[in-house]
């Protein structure tokens, strides 16, 4: 028998003869002396072939499987020191605000989800009544052209819906005890109220950086602390209850559409509601015809409830706020009612453009990192004092 050679590259050949790599790697010099002397032992029936390799009378491959000591024993040795240690936690798990979150930090939405429960239930509701009784009776006395017309847009709403209510409006990150002690070198001015901001200026206007005391920052202009959240948002519009969420610059466009969707979609139920119930008043009399289009009634009801309740006057009122480029917070302060808006575009056309076609602004809360250790986190942070006067 020739002598034991061993291999760079341990590999393990199958039952077919061809070599399989993985299965098995020589483990230290101690096993392989082991099994130099067990293949050395074999009965004189058997014949090696190669490393891990013996042959039976009939020339058949007989494997035999062999570990790698040394890489198990490194996965034990890790395991262990892995006990030893505290688990990090992710920044949303520490997070101080009102927000919760979702699929691991993954999406965030407000502290009360009654309003968008409601809501979701609402849009579901119609849904169900208008697809299972209104679209199969204009099917077959119109076209199905008609109500499969209405999928897109009801799809539609509920991806937007969605959409805005599990989407960062644009949270701003809390100091950390570091940003803190930055903060004593700046240069800021003190109100009439105590309050401390500092100056900026934008296209020759001057803003005030309003301190907040609860997230220990200095807000850039058209940022607000939502009272609802316990947060600073940036572009604050306003909080929004009907989707549990804040409405701010990186899902204002989402909201807008989301109202323009709604209504068209309204006016679009209660129509074919109307054509129904019209249709069957020419083959019943007039009170057979509504007992036989219930879930029509419950529907037109519903839709003209949400239209005349608030949703008409939403989009009349936020279309004006994006053509004039203003949000619903500078609005109700008459930020610029005697200056011009600087943030303006030139022309309401560019102010649609610049709103509605430019790319999701990108999040400035780091949910799914971790903690850092040479920082307080933001957990502690939230009860550090401001700096001094």
């Amino acid at each position: 028998m020739e002598d034991f050679k061993e291999p760079k590259s341990p590999k393990i050949q199958g039952e077919t003869g061809q070599s399989v790599h993985g299965q098995g790697e020589i483990k230290s010099s101690h096993s392989q002396d082991k099994l130099k002397s067990s293949l050395c032992q074999c009965k004189p029936s058997h014949n090696q072939v190669g490393p891990g390799i013996v042959t039976s009378k009939d020339d058949q491959p007989v494997t035999v499987q062999i570990l790698d000591e040394t890489k198990s024993s490194s996965n034990f040795q890790r395991k262990a020191n892995s006990k030893g240690k505290t688990k990090r936690r992710r920044k949303w798990e520490v997070f101080p605000g009102g927000n919760k979150f979702c699929c691991k930090g993954r999406y965030i939405r407000g502290p009360d989800s009654t309003g968008y429960l409601i809501t979701l239930a609402l849009i579901l509701i119609i849904g169900v009544l208008f697809f299972s009784f209104d679209s199969m009776y204009l099917s077959k006395r119109v076209s199905p052209v008609v109500p499969a017309s209405g999928v897109p847009f009801f799809l539609l709403m509920l991806v937007l819906f969605n959409v805005t209510a599990f989407t960062d409006p644009g949270i701003l990150p809390r100091a950390t005890a570091y940003d803190i002690e930055k903060q004593e070198e700046i240069n800021y001015k003190t109100d009439d109220n105590g309050s401390r901001y500092t100056e900026t200026d934008i296209k020759g206007r001057v803003f005030q950086q309003q301190y907040c005391r609860t997230c220990k920052i200095y807000r850039p202009p058209r940022s607000s602390h939502c009272s609802v959240c316990d947060n600073c948002v940036e572009r604050f519009d306003h909080h929004c209850p009907f989707v549990s969420n804040c409405i701010g610059k990186r899902n204002y466009k989402h909201y807008f559409i989301l109202l323009i969707i709604a209504t068209v979609l309204s006016c679009y139920v209660i129509g074919c509601n109307v054509a129904v119930i019209s249709f069957r008043a020419q083959e019943y009399p007039i009170n057979e015809a509504f007992m036989k289009s219930i879930p029509s009634v419950i529907e037109g009801i519903l839709c003209l409830f949400i239209l005349l309740t608030g949703l008409l006057c939403l989009v009349v009122y936020h279309t004006r706020l994006v053509c004039r480029e203003e949000t619903t917070n500078e609005s109700l302060k008459d930020t610029f009612a005697n200056n011009i808006n600087p943030f303006s575009q030139g022309s309401w056309y560019s102010n649609c453009f610049y709103i509605l076609c430019t790319p999701k602004a990108p999040k400035l809360l780091d949910r799914r990192g971790f903690e850092d250790d040479a920082d307080v986190s933001q957990e502690s942070s939230k009860n550090l004092p401001p700096p001094p006067i």
